[in-house]
């Protein structure tokens, strides 16, 4: 008797708790999703800016000079340029024109397609923890209207480049030229 007497109290006591307790609040629901310009803001750092967290962003100017190296191209000179690329971006220099592709027998299209025809370099570069030198990725696309063909001419190159000192990325044969890349690393800041 003593146990079904404890058995009901009990049981009536969790059937009275379990009918007091209040359902939790509802929870609060945003009007309208959070945007780039709603999301807090992280206070600047007080050294200055940063990359990837304690590494210090770096800014390097990469002067390329592409060479023809051909003696019946010794009247035209080197292609120079150059790009600010900052730690571990990318860089990337076009030079060329868009031009008309024009079928090589038929009528032309009233309004014929068109293709980017000169020189493409893609730069990524990484810096080497211990040393001033920068590994430098280099992707170089070159590309020129010959009749109604075009001649592409594509290289993937990885150099390593101490600062201030060309350094050659890549250099390439092909049946009418010889051309050399070099890229020279200067630190900005």
């Amino acid at each position: 008797m003593k146990l079904g007497l404890i058995t009901s109290l009990f049981v009536t006591s969790l059937s009275l708790g379990c009918q007091q307790a209040s359902p939790p609040p509802p929870r609060a629901v945003a009007s309208t999703p959070p945007t780039l310009t709603s999301a807090p803001v992280p206070p600047p750092s007080p050294a200055g800016p940063r990359w990837h967290g304690d590494e210090t962003l770096h800014v390097h100017r990469y002067d390329f000079v592409l060479t023809p190296k051909d003696p019946k191209d010794a009247i035209v000179g080197p292609t120079s340029f150059s790009v600010n690329i900052t730690s571990n971006h990318t860089g990337e220099v076009t030079v060329g024109r868009n031009v008309p592709l024009v079928p090589p027998s038929g009528p032309a299209p009233a309004t014929p397609p068109r293709q980017d025809v000169g020189l493409k370099v893609k730069a990524h570069p990484q810096g080497l923890a211990g040393t001033e030198d920068v590994l430098v990725d280099v992707e170089l696309e070159m590309s020129t209207m010959e009749g109604s063909a075009i001649r592409k001419l594509t290289t993937h190159g990885t150099a390593l480049a101490p600062l201030g000192k060309a350094t050659l990325v890549v250099s390439v044969d092909d049946d009418k030229r010889r051309y050399e890349l070099t890229v020279t690393p200067t630190k900005l800041r």
